[in-house]
């Protein structure tokens, strides 16, 4: 990547970083109506003046604490049909050809078109308000795509507005968060987060955020992103024999003391299933993480070599990044997908080692 570029990108990364940080100074608590959300995510917030402590505050914070690596940034333009209240009949998640920049740019654009929007609501060529010039949160990656339009709702005030998006929650979407903040010019803005209930593999984070703030005669302006940080698919040249005679699992632990429990895998459906799982993770986003979460817990599965294949050494922590060393030598790192117990590498190592669940963390 040339110098210029690459400036250019960190500069772009950095005034987001700034806008968000702004945003966040000020946060507070909006009111919230009706059930939660559905589909067991995490949900609308009541209303009691208190600090919100949401999801969309969560990636806030976690854009602040997130330096991106050395990949591409990818932006990109759609198109929603606005119209009266409906969405459209297709799930976003479905699969798509071609790159994980390119899968990840098509989903957004699906993400984009199954937004309900109030009738009379139209779309205009820029931000109407100064404050949307950026959406009220985002993710820190390079590897982050986002669609997104800007749109007017004469009929509606924002609160309004954001009550009506949050009735009609796209098809394939939950809720994921809502609230309201300001900048440092006192203006309100109102916003309602969604994100996908079934991820691609090739996904690592996504939403569908609307911010709303008041236009010129005091009804709704607003901006829709759908953002997408695509993930590159396990390496393929990383792959364990299916042949493979055994299996070293172990589980190390720093706290309350230090403790060492390992076990021996021999060639069977279990050490099959535990090497199958390793070669579908996806490589993980570039860039430093916060890790809140890490309990000092360290579950380590070792293959030895074999006649076509070095030793690979794979170590998950409880922040579910997989630190991988090839024949000694330090590899990628990978993903793993903590959203569903029953397919993580985490939860077959714990198995192996007779665990349920999470209780191998504690």
């Amino acid at each position: 990547m040339p110098p210029g570029v690459a400036l250019e990108l960190v500069r772009r990364q950095l005034v987001e970083m700034r806008v968000v940080l702004r945003r966040t100074i000020g946060d507070t608590a909006s009111p919230a109506t009706g059930p939660s959300a559905p589909g067991g995510g995490r949900g609308r917030e009541p209303r009691r003046g208190v600090r919100r402590q949401d999801s969309v505050t969560s990636e806030r914070r976690r854009l602040l604490t997130r330096i991106a690596g050395c990949a591409g940034a990818i932006t990109a333009a759609g198109a929603l049909a606005l119209g009266a209240a409906s969405a459209a009949p297709a799930a976003p998640a479905r699969s798509t050809g071609g790159s994980p920049a390119a899968a990840a740019r098509a989903l957004a654009r699906r993400m984009l078109a199954t937004l309900v929007v109030p009738s009379g609501t139209r779309r205009v060529p820029g931000p109407p308000v100064r404050v949307l010039d950026s959406p009220y949160s985002t993710f820190g990656s390079f590897q982050l795509v986002d669609v997104h339009q800007f749109l007017s709702t004469p009929g509606l005030a924002p609160s309004a507005l954001e009550q009506f998006l949050e009735r009609h929650v796209p098809t394939g979407m939950r809720i994921t968060g809502n609230g309201t903040g300001g900048d440092s010019l006192g203006t309100s803005v109102w916003e309602v987060t969604f994100g996908l209930r079934h991820v691609p593999s090739t996904v690592a984070e996504d939403q569908l955020i609307a911010t709303i703030a008041a236009g010129p005669s005091g009804r709704a302006a607003w901006r829709v992103d759908a953002d997408v940080v695509w993930q590159a698919p396990h390496p393929t040249n990383l792959v364990v024999p299916a042949d493979v005679p055994s299996a070293t699992v172990a589980r190390t632990a720093t706290q309350p003391r230090p403790s060492v429990r390992t076990v021996e895998l021999r060639a069977g459906p279990e050490l099959s299933a535990i090497a199958r799982t390793f070669d579908r993770l996806p490589v993980a986003v570039p860039g430093a993480r916060s890790c809140p979460m890490d309990l000092g817990v360290r579950l380590q599965v070792a293959f030895p070599a074999t006649s076509t294949s070095p030793p690979i050494v794979a170590t998950v922590d409880d922040c579910a990044d997989v630190d991988v060393t090839v024949d000694g030598r330090v590899g990628p790192v990978l993903r793993d997908p903590p959203a569903a117990w029953t397919s993580t590498l985490a939860e077959k190592l714990a198995g192996a080692l007779g665990y349920h669940s999470a209780s191998v963390w504690r």
